[in-house]
């Protein structure tokens, strides 16, 4: 009689056992997928090959284009907004006439800061290979090759 008892008691425990693992299993898999298709895949530091611009991107679609080089030892940080379509593979980057605006009142000359911004301020297509990030202009081809950082 004690034995069945064990045995029905060892049963409904290894049977709650399964059930939480199993439970467990799909959970994870379920936050790895959502994970794996919602994070941006170009979050973080890119590092121009020329060397004259860092590009860093944010999750919330704001980001800093930290240009160097611009003035005898200067970096001038400066903030865009860009909107990345993952189906597509585009990614548009943008200035806000605002912070062109503080940065003159800082006492850079904007001619020289939309002619240096001009070259990143635009809507490209994008291509991730690793640690390496290629932006290839929509209109004639050029090309960008960043590293990151």
């Amino acid at each position: 009689m004690e034995l069945q008892y064990n045995e029905t008691a060892r049963s409904k425990v290894w049977r709650m056992v399964m059930v939480s693992s199993s439970i467990v299993i799909v959970l994870v898999g379920v936050y790895l997928m959502i994970r794996l298709f919602t994070n941006n895949p170009l979050e973080g530091a890119w590092q121009y090959e020329d060397g004259d611009i860092l590009l860093i991107l944010k999750n919330e679609h704001q980001g800093i284009v930290r240009l160097q080089g611009m003035e005898e030892g200067t970096t001038i940080d400066v903030k865009v907004d860009y909107t990345l379509n993952k189906e597509e593979k585009t990614l548009s980057i943008h200035e806000s006439k605002e912070e062109t605006d503080r940065l003159v009142k800082k006492g850079y000359s904007r001619e020289l800061l939309e002619n240096q911004m001009g070259v990143i301020t635009n809507t490209f297509d994008y291509n991730v290979e690793k640690d390496r990030l290629t932006l290839s202009e929509r209109e004639y081809g050029d090309q960008m090759v960043f590293l990151k950082q």
